[in-house]
């Protein structure tokens, strides 16, 4: 059976709690209305789990119950009633074990009247004897039942503690008829991680070439399986898979389970939550969750490292649900620039799997007979691609690889895990180099890290040709007197052949070693007669005119040019002729009209032969077209995390965070906000682990959107 919930954010707030399970719970059902002391003895043993409850309370009375906070189904009973000003001052005292539990939340039900007991004062113990204060709870003597939260997870010391005691101390009665109803009061707490535990993967199920890897093409529709293993021991019987926000919508429709483990269970979807019911996984029934119709994200930025963590958690029989030790992760092809800061040169997501796609401009074997020691390059850029004991990527080839971001004498390179991390997509154009002038090189060197370049016209100026099998750093200058180094490796075809006579073009990747940065020549087909390469790119830059982007460049000389075609964000938005041949300074201008948010712009110049070079990549934050709100990122998170949304123009916006139940836990924007792209941080320290919801809302419309905090 397949159940779909469509309901209101209140509603779903106010129905469920998640993370947390009942360690001790009271519910003072067996109690019945009347004034005898003796229905409520001290002390009162828990319904629900171990532990007591103790108090100096009387006269006391026992009044219609609530449902509200009670385990499973609890019928609303009677409550515990303290009555008369003779209680002020007077206690209750919740003694329970919290051993084995961390992240402890006390909550209960109450109502009162108008000359009831309107404070309530919260004292912990944590050796069973001595009390701090915690907090004081005012205008408590509202005539409808409420539930009322001691939220004790920021304390570790009550973690873990059997000696915990709570203390409610009562005041505030005004008449002998004063007085509050208790009841199901509740003791909650986090089991430990390993309590529910599995284990889950993630694939691409839509056919092709990705088909069984966990790699998903950007921007596109796709499908996805996420397969749960139960443990050796116990059999997981419930669990939930919750999808990130900016792959779309889940509903009912897109959701299919399958696998002996899921054989006979139910489901439904709140939210981009997939709850599982009456599941029987173990590791050998194990269960597949099928997803379709998932539209991937498109990264863009170096904030995005194109991994997204579909949270899942799961439950033993009788536990409660935990995160599992890994949740699966699906990796997003990312632009290489991004993996990469264009100012200082440092890696982005450090030590982080990332999956890229570029076509090989130095193969294996060219560097090294033993590893892959190669580099890929896409429209944005170029990286070196690094792993020990392997070598398969062929020239003018296209791949797609997954691999950690590390660095090596400040060069940046993704080293994949293994081979099947290495996937072949087929013969592709070569990759063209880009000409520059050496000044242009050394002042924006992070930006062309990677990549194939040009520079016309350059002397030798000091270092000694290498001999065969040899390394070397050689300094040279271009036709402009700029320094810069050319390393050759002792691998290739260059080292032990004759010096050139100077001056020359040379080609080759634009590399970074200890050093420092440098021109790294691939073989001696890099090496040109002098001012036969084409295009010389002086200066590119973009500035903002109105609500329109104003692109500016200029060429040195030109050899065989037909033009630029201007690329925003990887597609062609126009095109500008060039001057062909000449060796006269030319200024080229070109304005995108009406454009938004975070842009990348790239200039891709075309000889009249047909070759192609790339300019780097500037960046420009356009004013956004809509009021719109991204996923927050990370999520999970731990603790903090970041929530981007987009203003077209100066606006009133509110940004708040709810726990499941509805309760406010914080206002992080109440005022005017400037249009453009707005990232506000929560830090979530002191919260438990679970599902949160933030909302945004600026003119007359609010979004709002789930998160996961997973400490």
């Amino acid at each position: 059976m397949k159940k779909m919930i469509l309901i209101g954010l209140g509603l779903l707030m106010g129905s469920m709690v998640f993370g947390q399970v009942t360690i001790t719970h009271w519910n003072f059902n067996s109690g019945n209305t009347g004034t005898a002391l003796s229905q409520w003895p001290s002390p009162i043993s828990a319904s629900s789990g171990t532990g007591t409850l103790t108090h100096d309370l009387g006269p006391t009375d026992a009044f219609a119950g609530s449902t509200l906070n009670a385990v499973g189904a609890d019928a609303s009973g009677s409550s515990f009633c303290p009555v008369d000003m003779a209680n002020n001052d007077k206690s209750f005292i919740l003694n329970v074990s919290t051993v084995g539990y961390v992240d402890i939340i006390v909550t209960y039900a109450t109502r009162g009247t108008a000359s009831g007991f309107s404070t309530h004062t919260i004292d912990y113990s944590t050796d069973g004897t001595n009390f701090t204060n915690f907090s004081t709870l005012t205008g408590r003597n509202v005539t409808t039942f409420s539930i009322q939260s001691v939220d004790l997870s920021a304390i570790s010391e009550v973690e873990n503690n059997a000696n915990f005691k709570l203390r409610i101390t009562l005041s505030g009665a005004t008449t002998s008829t004063g007085n509050n109803r208790f009841d199901n009061i509740k003791v909650n707490g986090v089991l430990p991680i390993n309590d529910g535990d599995g284990t889950a993967s993630i694939t691409n199920n839509s056919g092709g070439l990705l088909q069984g890897k966990d790699i998903f093409t950007e921007n596109s529709s796709t499908s996805a399986e996420i397969t749960l293993v139960g443990t050796s021991t116990g059999t997981l019987t419930t669990a939930s898979v919750s999808v990130p926000a900016s792959w779309g919508t889940i509903s009912v429709a897109n959701v299919a389970l399958s696998g002996t483990g899921l054989s006979v269970a139910d489901f439904e979807v709140i939210d981009n939550v997939i709850f599982i019911y009456a599941a029987a996984l173990t590791n050998v029934s194990t269960g597949v969750v099928s997803l379709s119709n998932l539209t991937t994200p498109h990264p863009t930025s170096a904030s995005d490292n194109g991994n997204y963590t579909f949270t899942v958690q799961t439950a033993k029989s009788g536990g409660t649900l935990t995160p599992i030790a890994s949740s699966p992760k699906a990796y997003v092809i990312i632009p290489i620039s991004s993996i990469r800061d264009e100012t200082t040169g440092v890696a982005n997501d450090l030590n982080s799997y990332v999956a890229v796609r570029g076509t090989v401009s130095v193969p294996s074997g060219w560097l090294s007979t033993t590893n892959t020691e190669t580099y890929i390059q896409d429209e944005t850029g170029g990286v070196n691609i690094f792993k020990i004991g392997l070598t398969k990527m062929k020239a003018d080839t296209s791949y797609i690889v997954k691999g950690q971001v590390i660095q090596f004498s400040g060069l940046t390179e993704v080293s994949p895990a293994s081979g099947s991390d290495i996937i072949e997509v087929g013969a592709s154009t070569p990759v063209v180099e880009s000409i520059q002038t050496a000044s242009l090189l050394n002042s924006n060197g992070p930006t062309f890290e990677g990549s194939l370049v040009g520079i016309k016209n350059v002397t030798l100026v000091s270092g000694t040709w290498p001999l065969i099998a040899t390394d070397a750093s050689l300094s040279f200058q271009d036709e402009f007197s700029t320094p810069f180094t050319v390393y050759v490796d002792g691998n290739g075809d260059i080292d032990g052949t004759s010096e050139p006579v100077w001056p020359k073009d040379l080609r080759g990747v634009w590399v970074e070693k200890s050093a420092g940065l440098g021109l790294l020549l691939r073989s001696l087909s890099d090496i040109y007669e002098a001012n036969t390469l084409p295009v010389e790119l002086s200066s590119f830059t973009v500035s903002a005119s109105g609500k329109n982007a104003l692109l500016k460049w200029e060429t040195t000389t030109e050899t065989n040019n037909a033009g630029f075609e201007v690329l925003r964000n990887g597609q062609s938005v126009g095109f500008v002729s060039g001057k062909g041949t000449t060796t006269e300074k030319q200024v080229y201008t070109f304005t995108d009209k009406n454009v938004s948010g975070k842009i990348s712009y790239q200039l891709k110049q075309v000889d009249t032969d047909g070759k192609v070079s790339f300019s780097q990549i500037l960046s420009f934050v356009g004013i956004p077209s809509s009021f719109e709100v991204a996923g927050n990122y990370p999520n999970p998170f731990n603790p903090t995390t970041i929530i981007k949304f987009t203003l077209p123009e100066v606006s009133t916006v509110v940004v708040k965070v709810h726990n499941i139940i509805g309760q406010e836990i914080a206002t992080l924007v109440n005022g005017k906000l400037d249009a453009g792209i707005k990232e506000i941080r929560f830090d979530a320290k002191g919260l438990s682990s679970g599902i949160y919801f933030y909302s945004v809302s600026a003119n007359g419309k609010t979004f709002t959107k789930s998160m996961t905090l997973m400490k």
